[in-house]
């Protein structure tokens, strides 16, 4: 409400401090108040950045992951970091406390293969896959087609080639997949 209304920072700082006086765990005015923070509105660049990092600090790395996810939503999931600054190793940890707590969410599994391909980590990627299998979470993809190009990528497989759980693509092995020495023709 505070951001569609324009509201002045100072009177949002009030109610920020006052909501999670109330509520100090609740995950979601931590992410409205780091959208609130992006330049573009309200803040100064770097500044969500160094909320996000407090956030860390005082409430822990899952929080931490989730507003990273969010501005993600905003920004662009790679550009988080490749020009955000924000560092895979602390969304990872914040990741791996929620898998530890969640009894391995599918969003939770969905989200993290997205940005650990995004943040160039396709071994945490491949993970995940392999324990995602074909359990695609539309809410972490922007289609059923990105989420088999992200697959196929960390598997190291082409869109499209059949995965069944506990299979390793030969590729990742390093040896050639099946049609790769295959006669011309077959």
């Amino acid at each position: 409400m505070a951001l569609g209304q324009s509201w002045p920072r100072g009177a949002y700082e009030q109610l920020f401090r006052e909501a999670v006086a109330a509520q100090p765990i609740y995950g979601h005015f931590y992410l409205h108040k780091a959208r609130f923070l992006l330049p573009r509105w309200f803040g100064e660049v770097g500044e969500w950045q160094r909320f996000a990092a407090e956030t860390k600090v005082a409430r822990g790395g899952e929080l931490y992951a989730l507003i990273c996810w969010a501005q993600g939503q905003v920004e662009g999931y790679p550009q988080l970091f490749s020009v955000h600054g924000i560092a895979w190793a602390d969304v990872k940890a914040g990741y791996a406390e929620m898998l530890r707590r969640s009894s391995r969410s599918p969003w939770v599994q969905n989200c993290m293969a997205r940005l650990a391909l995004d943040a160039g980590d396709r071994e945490t990627a491949a993970r995940m896959f392999e324990e995602i299998g074909a359990d695609y979470y539309s809410s972490a993809w922007k289609s059923r087609a990105m989420f088999e190009d992200y697959r196929a990528k960390a598997l190291g497989v082409r869109a499209g080639d059949t995965i069944l759980p506990g299979m390793v693509p030969l590729r990742m092995l390093g040896l050639p997949g099946p049609t790769e020495n295959a006669p011309p023709g077959k």
